[in-house]
């Protein structure tokens, strides 16, 4: 979206509040996720190289946008030295005050927790720090990891994590029928997946040890059979991921339940905003990109510049 508005000349400030732009892209490995021809990484590089260069683009990194208030008016704190160590005096966060014709949110999705018995023990994360772990911080969560599911993105950690020699003890996974690209990999990278199972209850006094598994009845509603122990040292969830809304209901913007997946997304906006990609409830690399493109061109355009529409980058990602 940045690239593509400051690309038709527009002022545009490119806010993260994390110390490196990319978001979820810098836990990706290129492993079976492709932009153009290279990793996803190279094509971040190429894009920040890209921003860079634009005379009329600020980036900020380490700057949370705080407040969203009347007549687009934005508030954004950068954390200009909170991180390095210096004499008295140094300047340590700065204050924007924005006043913007139109505003893109791309603030992503938080994944969210699952909940079953004694799931706060130490060594139980979600799905998506685990995976960060392993690919951009090069830690191990533990040495045998139980991944509990509901949905498909759980399976990219699993199968990264045995990539990167941790054992997965197993995917134990709600859903009774489990098909589809990842749950495929995950198989063929030597992972039990345990459909239409379900976490009642973990063991460990400083740290997890072992979680017991049963399965589900027909209705989904209780558990029936033997219970299965499963010993291992640490635990991966994913119960989906909820859009961050949080920006958006608070420039006015109405909200929409999503029936299907139990979420809020962005609705009615009273204010000249665009929310964009997994913000908005996009589920792909290639969604996310496309509408980031389209809402950079949109807002040039409504901001009374000239712009054109760019071409999109092949993305190859599991289905």
């Amino acid at each position: 979206a940045a690239q593509t508005a400051g690309a038709a000349g527009a002022r545009v400030i490119l806010a993260d509040e994390q110390p490196e732009f990319g978001g979820t892209l810098l836990s990706e490995t290129g492993r079976h996720i492709h932009i153009g021809n290279g990793a996803p990484t190279d094509w971040l590089a190429a894009t920040k190289a890209t921003l860079a260069g634009m005379d009329e683009v600020t980036v900020l990194p380490r700057t949370t946008a705080f407040g969203y208030y009347a007549d687009n008016f934005v508030g954004l704190v950068e954390r200009v030295g909170d991180h390095i160590f210096s004499s008295e005096g140094s300047l340590r966060q700065r204050l924007w005050k924005v006043r913007a014709k139109r505003v893109i949110l791309a603030t992503g999705a938080i994944e969210r927790a699952l909940v079953f018995a004694e799931n706060d023990r130490p060594g139980i994360m979600l799905a998506g720090a685990a995976r960060s772990f392993v690919n951009r911080f090069g830690v191990a969560p533990g040495s045998r990891i139980v991944v509990f599911t509901n949905n498909d993105s759980a399976y990219a950690a699993a199968i990264d994590m045995v990539a990167a020699k941790v054992a997965v003890e197993a995917v134990v996974d709600l859903r009774r029928q489990v098909e589809g690209e990842w749950p495929r990999l995950a198989r063929e990278a030597g992972i039990p997946v345990m459909q239409g199972h379900t976490i009642v209850g973990t063991k460990g006094r400083h740290r997890v040890s072992a979680v017991t598994v049963m399965q589900l009845n027909e209705a989904g509603d209780g558990v029936s059979g033997d219970i299965r122990r499963l010993k291992c040292d640490g635990i991966a969830m994913s119960g989906g991921w909820s859009p961050a809304v949080h920006l958006f209901s608070q420039s006015r913007g109405e909200l929409t339940f999503d029936e299907r997946d139990g979420t809020f997304r962005p609705g009615n906006a009273v204010q000249a905003v665009r929310a964009v990609g997994a913000c908005d409830g996009a589920v792909t690399l290639l969604e996310c990109l496309s509408a980031g493109m389209e809402a950079g061109r949109t807002a040039a355009i409504d901001a009374g510049f000239k712009c054109t529409s760019g071409d999109i980058p092949a993305v190859r990602e599991p289905a």
